[in-house]
Protein backbone atom coordinates (compact mmCIF):
# COMPACT_ATOMS: atom_id res chain seq x y z
CA UNK A 1 0.00 0.00 0.00
CA UNK A 2 2.81 2.41 0.87
CA UNK A 3 4.52 1.85 -2.48
CA UNK A 4 1.28 2.43 -4.36
CA UNK A 5 0.57 5.67 -2.49
CA UNK A 6 4.15 6.89 -2.95
CA UNK A 7 3.90 6.11 -6.66
CA UNK A 8 0.67 8.08 -6.89
CA UNK A 9 2.43 10.91 -5.07
CA UNK A 10 5.25 10.84 -7.61
CA UNK A 11 2.77 11.02 -10.48
CA UNK A 12 1.11 14.07 -8.92
CA UNK A 13 4.53 15.61 -8.29
CA UNK A 14 5.60 15.10 -11.91
CA UNK A 15 2.40 16.81 -13.01
CA UNK A 16 3.17 19.76 -10.75
CA UNK A 17 0.26 18.88 -8.48
CA UNK A 18 2.24 19.36 -5.28
CA UNK A 19 -0.66 19.56 -2.80
CA UNK A 20 -2.04 16.26 -4.10
CA UNK A 21 1.45 14.75 -4.05
CA UNK A 22 1.88 15.80 -0.43
CA UNK A 23 -1.41 14.11 0.47
CA UNK A 24 -0.37 10.82 -1.16
CA UNK A 25 3.15 10.93 0.30
CA UNK A 26 1.71 11.60 3.77
CA UNK A 27 -0.61 8.62 3.40
CA UNK A 28 2.32 6.48 2.28
CA UNK A 29 4.33 7.61 5.28
CA UNK A 30 1.49 6.56 7.59
CA UNK A 31 1.79 3.01 6.20
CA UNK A 32 5.58 3.03 6.22
CA UNK A 33 6.78 5.51 8.86
CA UNK A 34 10.41 4.39 8.67
CA UNK A 35 10.73 4.98 4.91
CA UNK A 36 12.69 8.23 5.01
CA UNK A 37 12.76 8.49 1.22
CA UNK A 38 9.15 9.63 1.54
CA UNK A 39 10.34 12.49 3.77
CA UNK A 40 12.65 13.63 0.96
CA UNK A 41 9.74 13.56 -1.49
CA UNK A 42 7.58 15.53 0.92
CA UNK A 43 10.39 18.03 1.41
CA UNK A 44 10.79 18.52 -2.32
CA UNK A 45 7.05 19.15 -2.76
CA UNK A 46 6.94 21.59 0.13
CA UNK A 47 9.91 23.42 -1.42
CA UNK A 48 8.14 23.65 -4.75
CA UNK A 49 5.22 25.30 -2.95
CA UNK A 50 7.55 27.74 -1.16
CA UNK A 51 6.77 26.16 2.22
CA UNK A 52 10.40 26.18 3.30
CA UNK A 53 9.95 25.47 7.01
CA UNK A 54 7.98 22.31 6.30
CA UNK A 55 10.44 21.30 3.58
CA UNK A 56 13.35 21.77 5.95
CA UNK A 57 11.65 19.67 8.64
CA UNK A 58 11.01 16.73 6.30
CA UNK A 59 14.53 16.80 4.93
CA UNK A 60 16.12 17.03 8.37
CA UNK A 61 14.06 13.99 9.41
CA UNK A 62 15.53 12.15 6.44
CA UNK A 63 19.06 13.21 7.35
CA UNK A 64 18.58 12.10 10.96
CA UNK A 65 18.34 8.53 9.68
CA UNK A 66 20.65 8.87 6.67
CA UNK A 67 23.07 11.66 7.57
CA UNK A 68 25.26 11.31 4.48
CA UNK A 69 22.49 10.96 1.89
CA UNK A 70 23.66 13.27 -0.91
CA UNK A 71 20.23 13.59 -2.55
CA UNK A 72 18.76 14.82 0.71
CA UNK A 73 21.63 17.25 1.26
CA UNK A 74 21.17 18.56 -2.27
CA UNK A 75 17.44 19.00 -1.75
CA UNK A 76 17.98 20.74 1.58
CA UNK A 77 20.50 23.02 -0.13
CA UNK A 78 17.81 23.99 -2.65
CA UNK A 79 15.45 24.81 0.22
CA UNK A 80 18.05 27.05 1.84
CA UNK A 81 19.00 28.66 -1.48
CA UNK A 82 15.40 29.51 -2.29
CA UNK A 83 14.88 30.81 1.24
CA UNK A 84 17.89 33.11 0.82
CA UNK A 85 20.16 31.23 3.23
CA UNK A 86 23.23 31.01 1.00
CA UNK A 87 25.75 29.76 3.59
CA UNK A 88 23.51 26.88 4.68
CA UNK A 89 22.84 26.02 1.04
CA UNK A 90 26.56 25.88 0.27
CA UNK A 91 27.21 23.76 3.36
CA UNK A 92 24.77 21.10 2.19
CA UNK A 93 25.94 21.27 -1.41
CA UNK A 94 29.49 20.61 -0.21
CA UNK A 95 28.35 17.54 1.74
CA UNK A 96 26.57 16.20 -1.34
CA UNK A 97 29.60 16.86 -3.54
CA UNK A 98 31.90 15.20 -1.03
CA UNK A 99 29.79 12.02 -1.17
CA UNK A 100 29.69 12.26 -4.97
CA UNK A 101 33.42 13.00 -5.30
CA UNK A 102 34.03 9.72 -7.14
CA UNK A 103 30.86 9.86 -9.22
CA UNK A 104 31.07 9.57 -12.98
CA UNK A 105 31.44 12.98 -14.65
CA UNK A 106 28.07 12.57 -16.38
CA UNK A 107 26.17 11.74 -13.15
CA UNK A 108 23.36 14.31 -13.33
CA UNK A 109 22.80 14.98 -9.60
CA UNK A 110 26.51 15.71 -9.09
CA UNK A 111 26.52 17.92 -12.20
CA UNK A 112 23.54 19.86 -10.82
CA UNK A 113 25.26 20.31 -7.44
CA UNK A 114 28.49 21.55 -9.08
CA UNK A 115 26.45 23.96 -11.21
CA UNK A 116 24.71 25.36 -8.13
CA UNK A 117 28.04 25.90 -6.35
CA UNK A 118 29.35 27.66 -9.46
CA UNK A 119 26.26 29.91 -9.51
CA UNK A 120 26.88 30.85 -5.87
CA UNK A 121 30.51 31.62 -6.69
CA UNK A 122 29.49 33.93 -9.55
CA UNK A 123 27.10 35.81 -7.24
CA UNK A 124 29.78 36.05 -4.54
CA UNK A 125 32.17 37.59 -7.09
CA UNK A 126 29.56 40.17 -8.06
CA UNK A 127 28.52 38.51 -11.33
CA UNK A 128 25.02 37.98 -12.58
Amino acid sequence: RSYLLASQGKIHELRGEYEEAIERYAEALAFSPTDVTINRSLGRCYRMLGRFTEAEGELLRNLTVRPQNPLSHYELAMVYAEAGQRSKALEHLQVALHVWSDADPDFKPAQDARQRVAEFDVVALGGS
